[in-house]
Parts: C-alpha cells; sequence; structure tokens
C-alpha cells in the first residue's frame, strides 16, 4: 500500500496555484499530486539532496473581549473578570514547512503542514529516508 500526506503548496511548481491542497506519495519515486489528483510531478530519492522542517512562529493578541464574555455566561461577574484578565497578551502560533531541495541545480519544493505540530513533516523525512537506497544524506535537518 502507498502512503500519502496532504501538504497546502507554497512553492517550487510552476503550473501549480498557491495554497492549492498537494499530496506526496510515496511509489519508487517521490510523487506530487495536485487537487484534482493529478501526478505534476516526481522525484528520485536519489536526487533529493536536503529536506528542512521550517518553523514560523506567529505572535496574535489573544480576545479579552471574548474570554470575558464566556467567562461572564459560565460564572457570572468573577468569571468575567478572570476570563478577561486570561485573554491578555499574546499567544503563539505555529506553522510548519517542508522544504525539499533536490536535482543538481538545487531545486526547491516549498510546502505548508496541515498539522499544527511537525509530526507530518518528520513523517515525510522518514518516509523520504526510508525509500533512499544509499546512506549519503548529509545536509538533512
Amino acid at each position: 500500500m502507498t502512503e500519502t500526506v496532504d501538504f497546502q503548496f507554497v512553492e517550487g511548481i510552476a503550473f501549480v496555484s498557491q495554497g492549492e491542497r498537494m499530496q506526496l506519495a510515496f511509489h519508487r519515486n517521490l510523487v506530487f499530486f495536485d487537487s484534482k489528483n493529478r501526478d505534476v510531478m516526481s522525484i528520485e530519492y536519489a536526487d533529493i539532496t536536503a529536506v528542512e522542517i521550517i518553523t514560523e512562529t506567529i505572535k496574535k493578541d489573544k480576545s479579552v473581549i471574548g474570554r470575558a464574555v464566556v467567562g461572564g455566561l459560565l460564572l457570572g461577574p468573577i468569571g468575567a473578570v478572570v476570563g478577561g484578565i486570561s485573554g491578555m497578551g499574546k499567544k503563539e502560533i505555529y506553522h510548519y514547512y517542508l522544504l525539499i531541495t533536490y536535482g543538481a541545480d538545487d531545486n526547491t519544493v516549498l510546502l505548508k503542514s496541515y498539522d499544527k505540530s511537525p509530526k507530518t513533516c518528520e513523517k515525510v523525512i522518514n518516509l523520504i529516508q526510508k525509500n533512499r537506497k544509499d546512506d549519503c544524506l548529509y545536509q538533512w535537518l
């Protein structure tokens, strides 16, 4: 059975739209399928020179009013005060990207994970390493 993983396309394939769903399939080669399930690109595992996980951190204001309203509905006036206080400050949102470098010209494909943790990207790295026939993995992060 062929393993597949879903990502959001960012850049690296000329005729695929940014933001489009992209599926990676691990056949004899690493195969990229677009949202219409068309095979848009294939890379031999031996041609992959690096795979990196890139983390983007976004700081966003918490919702003071929203937390106060919910706290007030659940616990009355004291709940509103506590809910409002808990909404002060910023929260961090993480996005995980997979950068695949391949070929003699160091071509790249950048994909964004739908997952809220790096697990999907780590899974892809492990599958690529498993499918490689040699042990010359020198740039893997």
